[in-house]
């Protein structure tokens, strides 16, 4: 459990990616993070920023039951922004993500809210009571901003959430 931190990460040095939460699966089974009333703020002058990062690299790994609810994040970035990632490449099911308040700005690439990006399989998801605003500022064809971004993800519930996507 991840619960009630202020966490500001202020990246202004080389080009690395930045991480207010990241959590990785490196085995099989991993699952049941609970991520709750977080302030989190994610300025990355150089790279890619990302408020929280839960990954799956594992085929046949499996991050089940995790919830993200309650935070504050913000996260701009020069490059790609993220305000909660999920991405797999094994199995996630029945993650909760709900009640957040995300701001995220992208300035080169393209601005997430909440993005469940699967390669493998990812069911019966529930994105649930969410305040997003996403603005991305390039002037090229990125230019992209997505408050809610779902690939591969089946038999999710998106609801009650408020979204302002700029691009």
């Amino acid at each position: 459990t991840i619960y009630n931190n202020n966490i500001n990460w202020n990246a202004t040095g080389s080009s690395k990616s930045s991480f207010g939460v990241y959590l990785s699966v490196s085995s099989v089974f991993y699952g049941n993070y609970n991520v709750t009333g977080n302030n989190i703020i994610v300025y990355s002058v150089n790279s890619i920023g990302y408020g929280v990062y839960l990954y799956n690299a594992v085929a046949l790994g499996i991050l089940n039951s995790n919830i993200i609810q309650s935070n504050n994040i913000n996260v701009n970035s020069s490059s790609s922004s993220y305000g909660i990632l999920l991405s797999n490449f094994g199995t996630s099911n029945s993650n909760t993500i709900q009640s957040n308040n995300i701001n995220v700005t992208a300035s080169s690439s393209s601005g997430n809210g909440v993005y469940l990006s699967n390669s493998g399989t990812s069911n019966s998801n529930i994105i649930y009571n969410q305040t997003i605003n996403v603005k991305s500022t390039t002037s090229t064809s990125n230019l992209r901003s997505y408050g809610i971004r779902l690939t591969n993800t089946n038999y999710s519930n998106v609801s009650l959430s408020r979204i302002n996507a700029t691009a």
